[in-house]
Parts: structure tokens; C-alpha cells; sequence
């Protein structure tokens, strides 16, 4: 494996859009950091799921993004595009497949669209599948699917916005897809094998993915996120939501040392309200998997995304739901050149998804 140095990658999340490039190390080996830019949305500019995504402002979209790759360093050989996770709906399956299937991609994916959508919906749908595996029994094959499926209709409009600014593209995909590659790219010892769980937590939802032997096994969109954090510090501080934004940066919500944790204990309440709903989610998500796969521990979590980044909240998770976890910041295993400001180090969780995409 290895990068794709020859493309620039851009994450549409709905909160802000970001945008990646990466260089050749000038020693020759491993990579380096040269763009890694963050633009911020405005609330509901990108919004609505995967029956009814949405730009609610075009020219206001085409202003932002233009304004984002004025940026960049320079223009490469074209953009890896990542879309919202609300808009891309993923499905696992298995499907009985047969000789004529494997030989013709075009005639599988109509097959899966009259699987998986309902008639009206076929031909306003892009599909793009992987085979994950197949399994052969009694003259029989059933392979084991993993199929991606968006509206024709927000490509086409996103297609002519590129075009317009000369913006070449060169594939769309899941935002949060390429970061078990990248994962496996960075830390192969963590994913030879073994199980793992992918945990991003965005600005308006949290994505969990879990893999088993470098496959993905479950999946599921959590509709609590940052901006819900932030609504609920807002209303529990008496605070605006942008001073809450600051505040879930500053406050140690999930304490580590004995002093910290004394502090904290008037407040727990707090806690509670703030992130009780999101972790009594993650708690059925993660009982589900267990019981329907007959696990008695759930395997490592690692914590990605731009709401990731409590402080605690990587120790606070692993002893809640009895699993190691960890924040995986990519940003510590490649070159970043940060002329001792810390601060672009500290925000690679938030890159993930788009160095995810330049995984080769």
C-alpha cells in the first residue's frame, strides 16, 4: 500500500469541508503533510439523508468550496470527494450470486438495486459494490456484499459545481471508508486478524464501524454528535452555542487524575445530561453486535472525528464499556510540519476521513 501523493482529497462533512494533499517525503521515504485546510459550513447548508440530501444554498456551497481550494498549495492531478455519511446508505448482505453475475458488474449492480431499493427509486440511485468474499456450497455461491448507494440527482449537482471550478474528479466515496485502510496502512499490527471498531464522532452524527478480520461486519449511524454536545453544555452553562463550542474544548469533562475527579463530582449531573443519550446509543449498538455474534468482549475501539477530542474521553470510554480504546490521530505518523505549534497536530482526528482517501 501507500499514498496517493497525486490527488487532493476533500472531506464534505456538514459542518465544515476540509481539504488534504500530501507530498513525498524529501528523504525519499513516507509522506508529507502539505495542505490540510478547514473551512468552516454554515448549520443546514448541508443537510437531509439519503432520500432527500440537500444543498440548501448553491452559490453559497460554491463560494465556500471555491474560497477552500484558493488555498491549497497546489492543484494535482484531480479530488478524491468524500461525502456526508447521511447521504451514502451502506447495506451488508449476503447474496446468492452466480457465473453470469461475476461476469458482468453492470447486470450485479441492477440485480442489487432491485434488491435493495423500492422500484421508483432504482433508477434515480448510483450503486458501487465490493465483494467482500464468496462462499461456494452444493453447486451454490453466496457472496457476501457490501453495497453503497447515493441519489443521481446530488452527484450530478456536485459534478457541475466542480466543473465549474475546474475541479477535476476523479471518484466519490463514504468519508468514513478509507479510515480502517488508513489504519491498516499506519497500524498493521492493530488490524491483521483481529477485530477492531471504528468510532467517528462528527458534528452531527457518530459513525460506528465495526471490522472482523479486515472486513466490515456492522454498521450503524448514531443521530447524536458535536453539535448535540453542544446544544446540551449551552442549555446546562446558561451559555451561547458558540461559547459552548469553546467550552467543550476547555472543560474537562471526563476526568483522569484523583484531583480531577474530586472536582467534578458536584457535577455529574451534568455529564449525565450532556452525554447520556449518546452513550446509552453506543451502549445498544455495541450489546447488538455482541449478541447477535455471540461476543463476551467488545474488541479496541479507536476515536476519530472532530468530536472526538474531550479530553479523558478515550480513557472514560475504554473503562465504560471494558475495552482498551485510544484517539487515532494519523496526523503522529506522518510528517507534519508544524514549526512547533502544536495545534495542526492536534487536529488530525478531524483529518482522518480525507487521508483516509488518499490511502492507495
Amino acid at each position: 500500500m501507500g499514498f496517493l501523493t497525486q490527488f487532493n482529497a476533500v472531506d464534505l462533512g456538514t459542518h465544515s469541508l476540509k481539504l488534504l494533499s500530501l507530498d513525498t517525503n524529501s528523504i525519499g521515504r513516507g509522506v508529507i503533510l502539505k495542505d490540510s485546510i478547514i473551512e468552516p459550513l454554515p448549520d443546514g447548508l448541508l443537510s437531509g439523508g439519503f432520500t432527500n440530501p440537500k444543498i440548501e444554498d448553491l452559490s453559497l456551497f460554491e463560494k465556500t468550496l471555491s474560497n477552500a481550494i484558493s488555498q491549497i498549495s497546489k492543484y494535482k492531478e484531480g479530488f478524491l470527494v468524500g461525502l456526508p455519511e447521511r447521504w451514502v446508505k451502506i447495506h451488508l448482505l449476503d447474496f446468492p450470486i452466480s457465473d453470469e453475475d461475476l461476469s458482468s458488474r453492470d447486470f450485479l449492480s441492477w440485480k442489487l438495486k432491485k434488491r435493495l431499493l423500492p422500484p421508483g427509486l432504482s433508477s434515480e440511485c448510483m450503486i458501487d459494490f465490493q465483494i467482500l468474499s464468496i462462499e461456494s456450497s452444493q453447486q451454490k455461491k453466496t457472496a457476501k456484499i457490501m453495497a453503497g448507494l447515493i441519489q443521481q440527482n446530488i452527484i450530478d449537482i456536485l459534478s457541475s459545481i466542480f466543473v465549474k471550478l475546474r475541479m477535476e474528479v476523479i471518484g466519490f466515496d463514504s468519508s468514513t471508508m478509507g479510515i480502517y485502510n488508513l489504519l491498516e496502512e499506519l497500524f498493521p499490527e492493530h488490524c491483521f486478524n483481529k477485530e477492531l471498531i471504528i468510532c467517528q464522532v462528527g458534528h452531527e452524527t457518530t459513525n460506528i464501524k465495526i471490522f472482523n478480520y479486515g472486513i466490515l461486519s456492522y454498521e450503524r449511524v448514531i443521530e447524536v454528535g458535536g453539535e448535540n454536545f453542544g446544544k446540551k453544555i449551552s442549555e446546562m452553562e446558561n451559555l451561547s452555542f458558540s461559547e459552548a463550542q469553546l467550552r467543550k474544548i476547555s472543560q474537562k469533562y471526563f476526568p483522569l487524575t484523583d484531583l480531577e475527579i474530586l472536582g467534578t463530582v458536584p457535577r455529574r449531573g451534568i455529564l449525565e445530561k450532556i452525554f447520556g443519550n449518546w452513550l446509552r446509543e453506543l451502549q445498544v449498538t455495541f450489546r447488538f453486535y455482541q449478541d447477535r455474534n455471540s461476543k463476551t468482549q467488545l474488541p479496541p475501539i479507536f476515536l476519530t472525528g472532530g468530536s472526538s477530542l474531550f479530553y479523558g474521553l478515550p480513557e472514560f470510554l475504554g473503562d465504560y464499556f471494558d475495552t482498551s480504546c485510544q484517539l487515532f490521530n494519523p496526523f503522529k505518523e506522518i510528517t507534519v510540519p508544524t514549526s512547533g505549534n502544536n495545534e495542526l497536530l492536534d487536529k488530525g482526528p478531524m483529518f482522518a476521513p480525507s487521508l483516509g482517501m488518499l490511502v492507495d
